[in-house]
């Protein structure tokens, strides 16, 4: 029998309505070919979702409709300084009244209600989180702001985090009783902070100086830190970040990595090295775990020669400590069947259901007329993975390059699905089970009953997902999907982003079966 909730579909999309009209929210609720649908219009701009792991239960973030205008973006200045002889212009009297405050709306599912919880949250607030903060089992909603974060509770907001650092991190719920954790980027360090149980505040337990490197210019000298990436949980619970690859020669790539431990504080810092098996130039990298090991994925090209039509090269590596810096050779190297300017989606999924992970890179190829591919590079009994990938491919009419997602499973069977956009609709390709890695998805996509937008890798609106006590945190691109968990066997949820302005208020899409 077919799970009530095997697939939900959250999308932000740009139902333009003015302002002044839009006072009140508005839902309504359809069924159309098998598939339930609410959609919800906020009196506002849409800034922050989160959801709840417990229920179906969804929290908006909006800013009022009568929001003063933002002020344009200014320019960056150059890292090198103001070009001498410069005409300045003189700034605009800086505005110091406070931005007018935030409204927090809750949105049922289940009893298609959106409801008033609250208009007066801080008007610089930014983004919504929900997280076990004490590792007691129960959620708590807090608010982001800068260089704060404030719970939201029924009787007033606490504040939680106050940092003169800005905090511009990434907040993790607590794994086996442990408590929350927030790890932040800023100052050249990268810094944890730990929140016990029943205090009001949190405590900074590491800082951990960031690789840097230095420029001397005519105006004196500038610095970079490496921002690291976060990699996921080792399979002990530590917090796994690595820096950028930096090619050092053409036959090997440097990465910081750097491993903390939420409970007591300790990190440990690994200075890894990739030895590349010719002389390569790095085109692009991803970092996977591989049953709680960090890899990187290295997307590379010959370095001594360059071919319009030639193929893309991959190379796995573990990111472990090499202190003879020679470079750890590669788990897995290949010649793969992307051309140099086609986007690699990798992920780690278990195609033939044999209890290993297998690597699949999902790309759209074809000049002439749109094709999906998956390449499928199935492990052997021993770990190694095979070097002749198990290729499903297809033709998407009307296909459009700019998006494929593969490995979640949508709706609700047990097998990894793709999704994938053209013209004007989202097509669901359902899974089917293989054994060798071949025919990995239904060639005939069924269509979403879903708006299509232009995706907008700027996006504003930052989103909390949250999935079995995991909480992870991304800013995404407005238009362009994301995926959460809902509570343990309610199926993966789909979140299309369009926030809304000062001419169109913010919308929320809502799909499920």
């Amino acid at each position: 029998m077919r799970r009530l909730a095997a697939m939900t579909l959250l999308a932000c999309c740009p139902i333009l309505v003015a302002a002044g009209d839009t006072q009140q929210p508005d839902v309504r609720f359809t069924q159309s070919e098998g598939w339930s649908r609410l959609d919800v219009v906020v009196p506002g701009k849409l800034l922050s979702v989160a959801t709840m792991d417990a229920s179906r239960t969804l929290y908006l973030l909006v800013k009022p409709v009568d929001y003063p205008a933002e002020p344009a973006p200014t320019e960056e200045p150059s890292e090198y300084g103001e070009e001498q002889g410069a005409t300045l212009a003189c700034p605009e009297p800086e505005d110091t009244s406070p931005p007018p405050p935030l409204a927090l709306y809750r949105l049922e599912l289940q009893q298609q209600e959106l409801t008033p919880v609250r208009a007066d949250l801080p008007g610089d607030g930014s983004a919504l989180h929900v997280v076990d903060l004490d590792g007691d089992g129960e959620q708590e909603l807090l608010l982001k702001r800068p260089g704060q974060f404030l719970e939201l509770r029924s009787d007033g907001l606490l504040p939680l985090l106050e940092s003169p650092l800005g905090i511009g991190g990434r907040l993790h719920a607590s794994v086996d009783g442990a408590p929350a954790v927030v790890s932040a980027t800023s100052g050249g360090s990268l810094r944890l902070y730990l929140a016990g149980a029943g205090t009001t505040g949190w405590q900074e337990t590491a800082a951990i100086a960031l690789p840097s490197t230095g420029k001397v210019h005519a105006n004196g000298l500038s610095v970079r830190h490496a921002v690291p990436w976060y990699v996921g949980r080792s399979q002990d619970g530590k917090l796994l970040y690595a820096t950028p690859p930096q090619a050092v020669g053409p036959r090997r790539l440097q990465v910081t990595l750097i491993a903390l431990d939420p409970s007591s504080g300790e990190a440990q810092i690994s200075d890894c090295w990739a030895g590349l098996p010719g002389p390569e130039k790095l085109l692009n990298y991803h970092f996977l775990l591989l049953e709680g090991r960090p890899m990187l994925l290295a997307e590379t090209m010959p370095s001594d020669k360059l071919s319009l039509f030639g193929e893309k090269l991959l190379r796995l590596f573990p990111l472990e400590t090499d202190r003879s810096r020679l470079g750890q050779a590669p788990l897995f190297a290949v010649k793969s069947h992307m051309n140099l300017w086609q986007d690699a989606h990798p992920v780690l999924v278990d195609v033939n259901r044999d209890g290993r992970m297998d690597l699949v890179i999902g790309y759209w190829k074809g000049l002439l007329s749109p094709r999906v591919a998956l390449d499928a590079y199935v492990r052997e009994p021993d770990g190694s993975f095979r070097s002749a990938p198990r290729t499903t491919a297809f033709d998407v009419k009307n296909g459009e390059g700019s998006y494929l997602h593969y490995g979640d499973d949508l709706d609700g069977d047990s097998l990894p699905d793709l999704l994938v956009r053209r013209d004007q609709s989202w097509l669901l390709h359902s899974g089917l089970p293989s054994s060798s890695g071949k025919k990995l998805v239904e060639r005939k996509g069924t269509e979403l009953p879903l708006e299509v937008h232009e995706i907008v890798e700027t996006g504003v609106v930052e989103i909390q997902l949250s999935a079995a006590g995991v909480s992870r945190f991304t800013a995404a691109a407005q238009g362009k999907p994301q995926f959460a968990d809902f509570a343990a066997g309610k199926g993966r949820a789909i979140l299309l982003i369009w926030p809304g302005d000062r001419s169109s208020s913010g919308a929320l899409q809502v799909l499920w079966r």
